[in-house]
């Protein structure tokens, strides 16, 4: 009786030990990155705060009653960065170049 329970106890505790609930899954279209989700795009998905100011700048004087709901860099084929897409709290996708020009 005391095996059965130790054992069943064991399963259990090494169960938990292989199952990492708080693991990053990427869907089919992204690879899951330190830095964050990078789309098969070209789009890497950043905080608000890692936008260049200039960008920050512009939204905050064009969009002040809204916030950023996420915010992507936009890299070239070759890995260089091509530009900045930001959706806003409203729904709106404001585009930015590399040097942070409204599109």
């Amino acid at each position: 009786m005391i095996m059965k329970k130790l054992t069943l106890m064991l399963t259990v505790a090494l169960g938990m030990y292989f199952v990492n609930p708080t693991a990053v899954v990427a869907n089919e279209n992204e690879t899951a990155t330190q830095e964050g989700t990078k789309s098969n795009d070209g789009k890497t998905e950043v905080k608000a705060e890692e936008l260049p100011a200039v960008v920050l700048a512009d939204l905050k004087a064009s969009n002040a009653d809204a916030t950023v709901a996420k915010a992507f860099v936009v890299a070239d084929a070759a890995g260089a960065v091509a530009g900045y897409e930001v959706i806003l709290s409203t729904g709106t996708t404001v585009a930015y170049d590399a040097a942070g020009k409204r599109k």
